[in-house]
């Protein structure tokens, strides 16, 4: 048997005491559904209203197969017992996650709470995790073996794209989708590292003519209605198993039960979202490609064998047995739209579900903090002991800009970069020098973070990523596009001084205290050349800068020359230890104490970030 794990979570704050089961592929069928009339919150459950099953008995095996019985005497089996309890209009919701994960369970809960949503599950695939989700009450159930054992320790380690704890994942994922369908109830999945920030089970009622429902990877919308996108977005982008509605039909099931059996399959792991897009291709289209195939993949018009379902755009997949929709990037945004384009900005739409796409490990909760949805910092986390702020200077883009060509493009960008790199460098040693936490700034980027993969397949796409045909450049990025964000601060015995951040849109977040933002010394940089006596004509001329910070919060107070050394630098400031926020209007150059070991820093945070260097 094949014990089930995953790689989701979910938590609500709604049910104290909620169960601990640890089930298999083998789990039997639902015998019904629960009340699906109502949306009450789920019943407390306690010792009396049940009995609590071992999990393991003396021999180590799993008691899946007994039962326990509530007060009324109704006997079920674990798996049977939990999704009857939680079964909402014959659906259930299921997430997963282990303790390196354990944030983005909070966050994803957070925001289910929010929508008053209920009918939930999350799966903990370690001890860590199954005591954190039991103290807040989420309904949740254990997944793992507290026998030490390979594949334990796999499922509570690092799960970062396409290692061997995220392949592994899939087969244990998938006996988890066929256990739930055998329930008989519609499955919604949801990867951790979504934001639901609407009920989408109202759209998904819009389609009950479509077996699956699934999000896309794909960068550009093929609609501009909120329906369904054009399903040729099938033949160029995978399908993204992260966020799907599975409804419980014969075909489904046929379809979940071919797909674990290819993962299942001696040899090296294979990646699940892989292999469902290889199955659900299967009788699609006239001219489908290998994946590996892509010179082409973002030009290529892909024909349906069968044509799209009346005017849903439903599609016939899996040998035409399968009706398949792709769910609209409006409002289930892959993360490339949602974090890099910004569409939802430009069309003023709200989404529904936005997923931390385009983007691995820690970089997600960059990302989800930048955009202000990440609820799961302490508050400590919105009290520094100061902060430093700094606006970055750009380079005037060339008049012939729009006609140059994509390497031309490349060339502009990484001069600008250089430029911009430079004055993060000299701010990170003020904040450092200072003891101050560095608000990342605003980077302007001309090409996108994966321009190369446009020089590699096409040039036309001009520095965008391929397909990305709305992309607006030049574009306000993200500071995990530019640095490896995450080597600002670790290891400092190796790499030299910790640079302490904060996202670059702090400042704007309710949750900073008021007098962050009431207590604001702006500190001017002179030009280089400039002597201190000439600072009043050259304050004078300057604008204000601090768009964001009321002019009457703005008091001007001290002068730095253009190069400073540290000692010089902290004597200079020592009065204004106290203030919250120090706003940097220039920046000059910097000789810290130790120069050698700044260096290290610096070249470590931005070493394979676009090929970035300072040195």
């Amino acid at each position: 048997m094949h014990r089930l794990a995953i790689l989701f979570f979910s938590l609500v704050f709604a049910l104290p005491g909620a169960v601990l089961l640890y089930t298999y592929a083998t789990s039997a069928t639902c015998f019904s559904k629960g009340n699906s009339d109502s949306h009450p919150r789920p019943k407390v459950l306690s010792s009396s209203s049940f009995q609590h099953p071992q999990l393991y008995g003396t021999d180590g095996h799993s008691k899946l197969q007994r039962t326990f019985c509530s007060s009324d005497g109704d006997c079920l089996s674990r798996l049977e017992f939990i999704v009857q309890k939680h079964v909402i209009n014959d659906t259930i919701i299921v997430a997963f996650a282990n303790a390196n994960h354990l944030d983005y369970a909070f966050n994803w809960l957070a925001y289910i709470d929010l929508l008053e949503i209920t009918n939930y599950l999350i799966g903990a695939m370690d001890n860590i995790t199954a005591d954190a989700l039991a103290k807040v009450g989420a309904q949740h159930f254990a997944m793992f073996d507290e026998t030490p054992s390979a594949i334990t320790d796999l499922l509570a380690g690092d799960l970062t794209f396409m290692s061997a704890g995220f392949l592994s994942i899939g087969q244990h994922k998938i006996a988890l989708i066929k256990a739930i369908l055998n329930c008989r109830v519609d499955l919604i999945v949801s990867d951790i590292d979504t934001v639901w920030l609407e009920n989408p089970l109202p759209y998904f009622a819009e389609y009950p003519d479509a077996d699956v429902l699934a999000s896309t990877d794909s960068v550009a919308p093929t609609c501009d209605d909120n329906g369904l996108e054009n399903p040729s977005t099938i033949g160029r982008y995978d399908l993204n198993v992260g966020l799907m509605l599975l409804r419980h039909r014969k075909n489904v099931t046929h379809l979940v039960e071919e797909w674990q059996h290819l993962l299942l399959q001696p040899g090296m792991p294979l990646w699940d979202q892989a292999e469902f897009n290889r199955l659900i291709k299967v009788g699609m289209f006239e001219n489908d490609i290998s994946w590996w195939d892509h010179t082409d993949r973002w030009e290529r018009q892909y024909r349906l064998l069968l044509p799209a379902l009346s005017s849903s755009r439903l599609v016939r997949g899996f040998n035409d047995s399968v009706s398949v929709g792709v769910l609209p990037l409006s409002l289930f945004p892959s993360g490339h739209v949602y974090f890099t384009q910004k569409l939802h900005e430009k069309t003023q739409t709200r989404p529904c579900i936005v997923h931390a796409t385009y983007a691995e490990g820690m970089l997600k909760r960059h990302r989800l903090r930048e955009a202000q949805l990440w609820l799961s910092d302490a508050a400590d986390y919105y009290t520094p002991a100061g902060l430093l702020v700094l606006d970055l200077g750009q380079l005037e883009a060339p008049a012939d800009w729009e006609r140059l060509p994509s390497k031309d493009r490349v060339q502009f960008h990484m001069k600008n970069m250089a430029m911009q790199l430079t004055q993060f460098w000299y701010a990170a040693g003020v904040a450092v020098a200072l003891s101050r936490v560095l608000i990342l700034p605003l980077f302007i980027c001309y090409c996108d973070e994966l321009w190369h993969q446009s020089l590699e397949v096409s040039p036309h796409w001009l520095c965008r990523y391929p397909g990305a045909e709305r992309q607006i450049l030049p574009f306000q990025c993200s500071a995990d596009e530019v640095l490896n964000y995450p080597k600002l601060d670790d290891l400092p015995s190796q790499h030299g001084a910790a640079v302490h951040y904060r996202e670059s849109t702090l400042m704007k977040s309710p949750k900073l205290p008021e007098i962050f933002k009431a207590d604001i010394i702006r500190v001017h940089v002179l030009p280089e050349g400039f002597q201190i006596e000439e600072q009043q004509e050259h304050l004078a001329d300057k604008p204000d800068q601090a768009e964001h910070v009321p002019a009457e919060q703005q008091i001007v107070e001290p002068v730095l020359p253009w190069k400073v050394s540290e000692d010089d630098l902290c004597s200079r400031l020592a009065d204004y230890g106290s203030r919250h926020v120090l706003y940097l209007t220039g920046t000059g150059r910097i000789a810290m104490n130790d120069d050698r070991q700044w260096e290290r820093r610096m070249s470590h945070a931005t070493r394979d970030r676009w090929q970035y260097t300072l040195f």
